[in-house]
């Protein structure tokens, strides 16, 4: 009893004296005076307090903390360090007591675990406890020492995790994985780690489960290792250095670790960079935004609902069709990603509708990575699914079928509609004379509908065949337009005028194409030079046979020529690349005027010219360079990335500890 307080399994040293000596700081005189509990300021006791030093008011406040169940939070640490003391010398010098101090130990922690100082020397004197093998290091004790620690694993902790899963021949779970690489020497610090933890950890998680399938498993090295206790009693750290009353741990080796669990590091660093826009996103737009969800790795985003699933969902209601590819404005998607109305995108926002569609599980056709064209608000586009895995088209192929399309729907449609039997023999001619991929011919489907439904002629981009193409290239693509016109029901005067166009387009005589409908039976001599209308019908069973044999066969030599020469050509991805090396503050200088770069403050150009000659700056550099051009580091980096992120799509420089990254992909953008 003390002041009508009882203590019930108090699990502390008494002695009935008013003093003893120099036994423990931890131990409570009931002889000595004791006041009144009395409130005091934060960190009253100071540092190691001991019990024989405590005021007779601070004794009044550790019994009634004692008395209460020591549970009151917002009780001083100090007492609670008092109290540990005892648990600490009861365990490792008395040895006993073993398992209810454990469970006091934890149950200590779920009160005052937040305090960084208890948190160290509780868990270690659990970790201990398990290292001399007075407690089983159990899945759950070790996945709670895991947490306790947090982003810093002492070595004990290590030694004791490793050497458990190497003498019980066990595989290192995803959760026990993440721990140890994620605190590793050679893990990345990033930001990523806290603005996106969780991510990371679910990710990092499903890589090892799908890379190392089973689990890495610790093996047992020859030696063993010798692990001393560092005490949090001022009492037992004395008596540490002089009598070690604290057994030692004797604990397995591990053989070649670092061999074996740098993969494990290097997969942790490919995390943290795959979730590097993400984390950008998340810090600028919030965790449920679109733009922070298309970010996420695609292996994050299927077990997650698109922020905007439902709105795409009635979109896609909406523009359904009975047959054929849904076509839907691009400005019904782009309101979709909060993007105001403008005659034309900019090639940031045409990316970004893109990325979005894919995120959607399809893909638009046509798709602005391949054309290099931005779209205008009121273009329609196919929504498409592609039947194999979706990715851009692999080569040239596709770039060729696709201006082939164009010009030959351009003749087909002169006349005024597509007829089905028309549209069939395209398709087929794409697929099998290009040898088109099943992707690539869902493509060239999807912008016939689209072309279709705009009957439009796409002149700017026949005027580019004469720069894409050399002359034999040109001279085949003529051929399978001839051979596309004359498949289905004979030439129409007015399908005759687009083949007649497309060949001056081209560079070749238009009067072959009269020639070549003579020779096939389309015109009769007279007809074809007085430019009289013919019925189609008169003369399509008057086709010359082998003429049309003939052309066919030209054709398909003309295919083996363009399909020769694009082999050895770069995809339409890359096009539009060189190895010539272009200055980055050159290509800025030249695009400021009317470019994305107009919108960034005039008064940062001086330090973004400066900023793109180099990939990467030690900030100790930068931060210097900034100074020089009348700004402060922190402020230029705020707004360049505000402006990259907004114009460009992405955030221009990654702000690191020591080292600052420039994204060059973003620095020779075109607009």
């Amino acid at each position: 009893m003390a002041f009508g307080h009882t203590l019930n399994s108090p699990l502390i040293y008494v002695a009935n004296t008013r003093k003893y000596g120099g036994f423990d700081a931890s131990l409570l005189c009931l002889q000595r005076e004791i006041a009144p509990p009395r409130l005091e300021p934060p960190k009253s006791l100071g540092y190691w307090p001991q019990t024989s030093e405590l005021k007779p008011h601070q004794i009044g406040n550790y019994v009634q903390w004692l008395a209460g169940d020591r549970s009151d939070p917002s009780i001083d640490i100090g007492y609670v360090f008092l109290y540990f003391y005892g648990l600490e010398r009861r365990a490792l010098v008395d040895k006993q007591d073993i398992e209810p101090i454990a469970k006091e130990v934890l149950r200590l922690l779920s009160i005052y675990g937040t305090q960084s100082s208890f948190r160290q020397y509780a868990a270690g004197l659990l970790t201990h406890m398990v290292l001399i093998r007075w407690l089983k290091p159990t899945p759950k004790l070790i996945a709670k020492l895991i947490s306790l620690y947090g982003k810093s694993l002492p070595e004990n902790l290590r030694h004791l995790i490793l050497g458990h899963h190497a003498r019980e021949g066990l595989a290192l779970s995803p959760d026990v994985a993440l721990a140890l690489a994620s605190t590793d020497e050679l893990a990345m610090r990033s930001t990523v780690t806290l603005r996106a933890k969780d991510e990371l950890s679910e990710l990092f998680k499903k890589k090892y489960a799908a890379k190392f399938s089973g689990g890495i498993t610790p093996l047992l090295g020859e030696k063993g290792t010798l692990i001393e206790y560092h005490p949090g009693s001022p009492t037992l750290l004395w008596h540490q250095h002089r009598t070690n009353p604290i057994p030692s741990a004797q604990w397995p080796t591990i053989k070649q670790w670092r061999a074996t669990f740098n993969p494990v590091v290097a997969l942790w660093n490919e995390c943290v960079v795959e979730l590097k826009q993400y984390a950008r996103k998340l810090n600028t737009h919030g965790k449920d935004s679109a733009v922070a969800f298309e970010a996420l790795p695609a292996t994050l985003q299927g077990d997650r609902i698109h922020p905007s699933r439902k709105a795409w969902d009635v979109m896609l209601v909406e523009f359904v069709p009975e047959s054929g590819s849904i076509l839907a404005p691009i400005g019904r998607i782009a309101a979709l990603r909060d993007i105001e109305q403008r005659k034309t995108l900019t090639g940031a926002q045409s990316r970004s509708l893109v990325e979005f569609v894919e995120t959607m599980g399809s893909s638009l056709e046509p798709d602005v990575r391949i054309t290099g064209k931005n779209y205008g608000w009121n273009d329609h586009v196919a929504i498409i699914r592609l039947p194999d895995t979706p990715t851009l088209p692999q080569d040239r192929k596709y770039e060729l079928a696709s201006i082939i399309v164009r010009l030959a729907m351009e003749v087909a449609l002169a006349d005024g509609a597509l007829d089905p039997a028309e549209r069939q023999v395209m398709v087929n001619f794409f697929e099998n004379r290009l040898e088109l991929s099943r992707n690539d011919c869902t493509r060239i489907t999807a912008l016939m509908d689209v072309l279709t439904h705009e009957n439009a002629s796409k002149k700017a981009l026949k005027r580019s065949t004469l720069a894409d193409f050399t002359p034999e290239q040109r001279e085949s693509i003529g051929r399978f337009l001839a051979d596309i016109a004359t498949a289905v029901g004979g030439v129409s005067d007015a399908e005759q005028r687009a083949l007649e166009r497309h060949y001056k387009a081209l560079g070749l005589d238009k009067k072959r194409v009269a020639a070549l409908l003579v020779e096939l039976g389309e015109r009769s001599p007279a007809s074809a030079l007085a430019g009289d209308e013919i019925s189609i019908e008169a003369v399509s069973l008057d086709l010359n046979l082998d003429r049309v044999r003939a052309l066919r066969e030209e054709s398909e030599h003309a295919a083996k020529i363009l399909l020769d020469a694009i082999s050895t050509e770069e995809s339409p991805v890359e096009k539009g690349t060189s190895d010539e090396t272009v200055s980055p503050v050159a290509t800025i200088s030249t695009q400021t005027s009317n470019g994305v770069w107009a919108a960034l403050r005039s008064d940062m150009h001086p330090f973004a010219f400066a900023l793109v000659t180099q990939a990467s700056w030690p900030r100790t550099e930068l931060d210097a360079l900034a100074r020089q051009h009348g700004t402060s580091l922190a402020a230029a980096v705020e707004l360049i990335n505000a402006w990259a992120d907004e114009h460009l799509g992405d955030f221009l420089i990654e702000d690191g500890e020591s080292i600052i990254l420039v994204n060059m992909s973003l620095v020779n953008v075109r607009t």
